[in-house]
Parts: structure tokens; sequence; C-alpha cells
């Protein structure tokens, strides 16, 4: 009957007696069943293959050598010492090779390989093949192309799971490779520019902060800045300082043509039929004069102190009403009355009506434009 299948032995005869005859069909049958007990058992030296699953009852094998072959159970030292499928690299920067004991004979879906890199890749597609088989490129953040460096050089821990479905190596742990630098077209890494930076005004990759804008100091040295009292070199591209505005400003309203008034010429009161002359002092022949009554005694709703402005008029020879005739040269103003009353209108009803001369006082004011 030999083992009872929870492994107790039994034997399949009852016990030899002391002085009897002992049955050969009984010891034949003894030995037989030992014969198959033992061969039901495990050699020692290897001979004999399970042919199930053996329970170790929490119990463990001691004393066991490092696996060399994917069948072989793995210390745990090897285990330990991360080396079963771990090695240093070798082939070319972008051609990585290893060999890995065991070996590895074919690859399956999320199998994870470790291996020391010699170099920094240069190409995009950097390939691995361990021990031999077909090289396959390696990829980063779920199949995307590697950039230079990703793989940063000798001594580069890397970290590969492969991905059936692509056929290529994933690497789980690319290098940091430094962004590039931020333009307006590009994304990447902006840097701040110091107000040296921003007072030359010609880099073109860093950025300025609020606080840099306004208080980077002196601007003179800054190209597109214009500090030009005179806004000589007409620029549509270049900001002007607000101190040159202001001067350029003040020189422009300096040159604009000014009015000087002459001595006024004065009949007070107003009388008619007469010629008054008056030096004006312009040193020049008058550009244009203004003539004005002012009310001496209220009259035609007008009060004391009200001025009736008849206009200005341009010089030599002009007339006002056909009243008065004004001649103007580089010296005088003159004056010729006529013998009649001026017509003025009454403030409160619109009527024409006659000015008393008596009651009015006549200003005529010469002015130079220059």
């Amino acid at each position: 009957m030999a083992r009872n299948g929870s492994g107790t032995y039994s034997r399949p005869v009852a016990d030899y007696q002391y002085d009897t005859v002992i049955s050969e069909t009984d010891v034949n049958t003894e030995m037989d069943d030992i014969a198959t007990a033992l061969t039901a058992s495990i050699a020692k030296d290897g001979q004999t293959t399970p042919t199930a699953n053996l329970p170790m009852g929490t119990y463990r094998h001691t004393g066991v050598g490092n696996g060399s072959a994917r069948t072989d159970y793995t210390a745990m030292g090897q285990t330990q010492d991360g080396t079963v499928n771990w090695v240093d690299g070798g082939g070319a920067a972008d051609a990585i090779t290893a060999t890995y004991s065991p070996a590895i004979t074919g690859l399956v879906d999320g199998q994870i390989c470790f291996v020391r890199a010699t170099a920094a890749n240069a190409t995009t597609t950097p390939t691995f093949s361990p021990n031999g088989l077909t090289a396959r490129t390696i990829v980063k953040d779920g199949g995307s192309a590697l950039v230079a460096g990703d793989i940063a050089g000798d001594g580069h821990e890397l970290i590969l799971r492969y991905n059936l479905a692509g056929t290529q190596w994933e690497l789980l742990n690319p290098a940091a490779v430094a962004a590039a630098t931020a333009s307006t077209t590009t994304p990447g890494i902006v840097e701040l520019a110091t107000a040296a930076e921003v007072q030359a005004g010609t880099d073109t990759g860093r950025a300025v902060t609020p606080q840099g804008l306004m208080g980077f100091g002196n601007i003179s040295a800054a190209t597109w800045f214009l500090d030009e009292d005179d806004m000589i070199s007409d620029s549509a591209l270049r900001v002007a300082s607000q101190q040159s505005i202001k001067a350029y400003v003040a020189a422009q309203i300096a040159a604009l043509t000014t009015i000087t008034a002459g001595t006024p010429l004065v009949q007070n009161p107003f009388a008619i039929n007469t010629s008054v002359t008056q030096a004006h002092g312009l040193g020049a022949v008058p550009t244009f004069f203004k003539i004005e009554f002012e009310c001496l005694t209220a009259q035609h709703n007008w009060s004391v102190g009200n001025k009736i402005v008849l206009g200005a008029v341009g010089p030599g020879g002009s007339s006002v009403s056909g009243q008065v005739d004004i001649a103007l040269d580089s010296t005088n103003v003159v004056a010729y009355i006529a013998n009649s009353s001026f017509t003025i209108v009454n403030k409160t009803t619109r009527a024409s009506s006659t000015l008393t001369p008596g009651n009015w006082k006549m200003t005529i004011t010469p002015y130079l434009v220059a």
C-alpha cells in the first residue's frame, strides 16, 4: 500500500512472529511495497523528479545555491543582491546590449530589466537587446520618443519594462533633461532678466517682472528708448522720455506766433467830425486792430461800463460802419471820424438806435502778429 496519501507508511502485512514460519508471500508483498515507497521518495542525488506539488508545511529549503536557470529556485541572497535581472550593460550608446544569467530567452509583456548604461543616448531611437534578442526601441512616457540625454550617460541605472503590444522598451526613469529656453514660439524655461538686461532691451529669451519693469533705474542705454529734446530722429518705434517731450513742447510753444498789443488810441468821450492820432509803439505796421465803444452814461438800455466791440479789422484804410476810417503805419494809428452819429442796437429791444457821442468812449487797439 506504500504511503497512505498523507505521507504515512504502514506495513502491508502483520508483524513476523518469533519461532514461526515466515510466509514467502508476506515477505515478497512487504518488499514490493517498500520498493514502491522508495521509488515514490525523493533521492538526495537528484535522480527523482517529483510528480506533484511538494507542500513544505511552513518549512524551507536551506543552504540553497544561486539559481542559474529560469526554472531554478532563487536564493534569498541572490534576490537581496538584485542581480537576477540586473547587469552592467554593453553595446553602444544608442544600441544597448546586456547579458543576463540566467539568460533571457524570450520577452513577455511587463518584463523588467535593469541595466547600467555605458553612455548617453545621442538619438531619439536608442535600442535595447538582452541576451542577443531582437533589439527593440526604447521609449518613455507611454510611447513617446526619447530626446538626446534621456539616458544620462555612463553609470545611469536604467529601468526598462517591455511593452509587448508596442514591441518596445519603456524607460521608466529617464534623466531630467533640462527644458529648452522659452521663446515666442517654443515652450520651455523662462529666465528672469536682470536690470542691465532690461536696459539693454536686446534679449529675446528672458522675461521681466513688474518690479523689474518699474525699478530697473536708468534706461538711457535702452535701445527702445529716446531722450531727444528736439525729437530729431523721428522714430516710429522708440519711446520718448517725459523730459524730452516736455522740452520739445516747450520749444514749440516758444516758437509759436505771438500777438502783441500796441498802445490803444482812446477818444474819451467819443466825438464826431474829428481826427485822432496815437503812436502805437509796435515798431511795425500793425497786423490788425480792434475797435470798441464803452458806455459812459446809460443809454438804450446799455449800462455804464458795458462795451460794444465793433470788430477786429485788417490794417490800412479800413473802415467801420462807414463812420470811422483807420489808417495804420509803422508808427501811428490814425482815426478819421465822420460828421454823423453811430447807429447801435438797443440792448433790450434790439431796435436800431442812434449813439449819443458824449455818452460813449471809443478805443482802437492795434495788434502785431510776429
